[in-house]
């Protein structure tokens, strides 16, 4: 399996398990959207699909499109924090 289909199969997991915003709760059907959106607490920009925290779930927060916009406009909003208050181990 290539390491690019492996991640989406990851993201899609993450997408079953998860159903919800968790920055704000709404479901991908209550935001007015198809799906929701993978945001990676470190970016896999600066790792790569072949570091293991590309599909680590404690790496990931699943968000609206809404909100994930914000996160990459206002880099001062404390997202880990709100991975951290549902559980991630950073």
């Amino acid at each position: 399996m290539t390491r690019r289909k492996s991640y989406l199969e990851f993201v899609r997991r993450i997408e079953v398990e998860r159903q919800r915003c968790e920055a704000c709760g709404r479901s991908a059907s209550e935001a007015g959207q198809t799906h929701l959106h993978v945001h990676h607490l470190w970016p896999i920009a600066r790792s790569g699909l072949t570091d293991a925290l590309a599909t680590a779930a404690c790496n990931v927060l699943l968000l609206c499109n809404y909100c994930h916009g914000l996160q990459h406009l206002a880099r001062e909003y404390p997202w880990n924090v709100v991975g951290v208050s549902r559980g991630v181990r950073l």
